[in-house]
């Protein structure tokens, strides 16, 4: 059995590499007011399929190798997993699309198993590290591409629709009369795109600092100028802002606990990134002025659009405060308040956790809350599972998705974004339970 256990790691490996590919098939398109509706859309990713087989193949692992008498498995640790069972049922049952959110239950489900995944084979992070900057660099060539052409062309096998700076709805930046065009790399938005090189960029650092070849460090310093140019490109405000927050993290850690090494690679790649950003920052002064001052006109009805959705969602939130609306109904309770609108109006609120409560009613977001507790609590306040220098980027990358979380919804609405945030958490977690990483 130990062939398998190597096949179930190397798919985990092409699963974490495939990750930001949107190869899918649409089962059941939907519409709203003669337009098309996303969040309605009913689909099967090919990276569904893949985390189904490691799951399957893993459970195969599981029953032919473990004895279940020799598992872990506390009274508490059943009553946590029956209450979430009852909570997604629940959930369910009382959702208005059943449909959709039966489909949500079921990438949540195919999230949490990646966890328990992680735990029982055990992978090797510092492989899962280099195989995710391997796929953050293909996108970052991809999205240099994309802006400097201006265009991102349609491609169904790779699950990349076209995005052109003229079409109406498509993310872009107004300046001087201009609409310039957001890199997206293969996915759905260029703020997706920020969120995975932002961890490509913390990973870069973490393999580095452990890497010994030459040849292999000046590769990594050419892709971690590659991901910050393409970061620039996508323009992604709450990226920057989780790398901002990520970056003073990372410091006030290294400094405290001494990690000298840690410390003197972060140097180095920060000068990197911020020569990168100063040089094209200079040469595209009105975008990187539009981006951070806000006062455009698009820029303002962004922010607007925004609070007008914070305001939707508290209505839907009072409306349906215990139960929720069911998980992935969040659009179809905002149809119901607001009919008359545009396909491209109907989109979940930009916070995940606000999301999740108002999809899961109060317990779903307390619950969750719990959970997150419960991580900080054993990764930054338990003696015997204290950061050190092996987990620390895992950890900060970790926290650089929480602080996304606050300002977006993709790593809740997208599956893409479930997968990324999924999978962050089982590394934390292996990193927590196990001693040989």
């Amino acid at each position: 059995m130990k062939n398998l256990k190597y096949t179930i790691e190397y798919l985990i490996y092409l699963l974490i590499f495939l990750l930001p590919w949107q190869t899918r098939w649409i089962y059941k398109p939907a519409e709203i007011n003669g337009g098309y509706y996303e969040y309605g859309t009913l689909s099967l990713y090919g990276t569904e399929i893949l985390l189904g087989l490691i799951v399957l193949l893993t459970i195969i692992f599981v029953y032919t190798k473990i004895s279940l008498k020799n598992n872990n498995f506390s009274g508490k640790r059943l009553l946590l997993a029956l209450l979430v069972v009852m909570v997604a049922i629940l959930s369910i049952l009382l959702a208005q699309n059943q449909e959709l959110a039966i489909n949500k239950i079921s990438q949540f489900a195919l999230g949490g198993a990646l966890i328990a995944v992680f735990l029982v084979i055990k992978p090797r992070l510092l492989n899962i590290a280099y195989v995710f900057v391997a796929s953050t660099v293909v996108q970052s060539i991809l999205a240099i591409q994309q802006f400097v052409t201006q265009q991102v062309g349609a491609n169904k096998w790779l699950g990349m629709a076209s995005q052109k700076p003229e079409i109406l709805g498509t993310p872009i930046i107004e300046s001087n009369g201009e609409r310039i065009l957001r890199s997206f790399g293969s996915l759905p938005h260029p703020n997706i795109l920020g969120g995975m090189l932002i961890i490509g960029l913390l990973f870069i650092i973490y393999i580095y600092s452990k890497e010994k070849n030459l040849l292999a460090k000046y590769l990594l310093v050419i892709g971690f100028m590659l991901n910050s140019i393409a970061l620039f490109f996508c323009f992604s405000r709450s990226a920057m802002l989780a790398l901002l927050m990520s970056l003073a993290f990372f410091y006030f850690l290294v400094i405290k606990m001494k990690f000298e090494r840690l410390k003197s690679v972060g140097n180095k790649f920060l000068l990197i990134f911020l020569m990168v950003f100063m040089i094209f920052s200079a040469f595209n002064f009105d975008l990187t002025q539009t981006r951070i001052t806000g006062f455009a006109r698009l820029e303002q009805k962004s922010t607007e659009e925004r609070l007008s959705g914070y305001n939707d969602a508290l209505q839907i939130f009072k409306n349906n405060w215990l139960a929720g609306v069911g998980p992935g109904n969040y659009t179809e309770s905002l149809k119901s308040l607001t009919p008359d609108q545009p396909s491209w109006y109907y989109q979940p609120t930009h916070n995940s956790i606000i999301l999740l409560t108002v999809e899961f009613g109060i317990g779903g977001g307390l619950l969750f809350c719990l959970s997150i507790y419960w991580l900080i609590k054993n990764t930054f306040f338990d003696k015997k599972k204290k950061i050190n220098e092996e987990n620390l980027i895992f950890v900060i990358s970790w926290f650089g998705l929480l602080v996304i979380s606050l300002f977006d919804h993709y790593l809740y609405s997208f599956w893409v974004g479930n997968l990324l945030f999924f999978s962050s958490c089982a590394i934390v977690l292996q990193t927590l339970l196990t001693k040989n990483n």
